[in-house]
């Protein structure tokens, strides 16, 4: 397990979730994708975003080492990177989200998500054949 705190608030984002209910979640998640114009933050983003100080700098060398580690691996989607330098997700847990969320809940059934990037990597290649012609 790593030694590590997140800095985004006082009381931990799970206990605010059981407390106040899991809807809580997707409302959290949808003030930040409207402060990043609509984009939706990835979960690296979210881990920098939790665990640096205000003045910018992380909190310790774990951090800094696990951000290093996803900068070097090859372009993919951002939430295998993740999870190659985290570790696999727990039973009823995902990383940035804390207990409640299940990764089913978060990222849907793994069979969906692999199809679609498939299915956006065969358009790409598709677009860029065209485009030869």
């Amino acid at each position: 397990m790593l030694a590590i705190h997140h800095t985004t608030t006082t009381v931990p984002i799970p206990r605010i979730l059981y407390r106040d209910d899991l809807e809580v979640l997707p409302r959290l998640m949808a003030a930040e994708n409207k402060k990043n114009n609509g984009k939706k933050m990835s979960r690296i983003k979210f881990f920098k975003v939790a665990y640096s100080k205000k003045d910018g700098r992380l909190v310790n060398d774990v951090v800094a080492q696990a951000l290093s580690d996803m900068d070097e691996l090859p372009s993919q989607m951002s939430d295998e990177v993740f999870t190659q330098v985290m570790g696999p997700e727990r039973p009823g847990c995902v990383r940035t989200y804390g207990f409640g969320p299940s990764p089913r809940y978060v990222f849907g059934r793994k069979k969906s998500e692999e199809m679609q990037a498939m299915q956006s990597q065969l358009d790409e290649e598709l677009s860029r054949h065209k485009a030869e012609r």
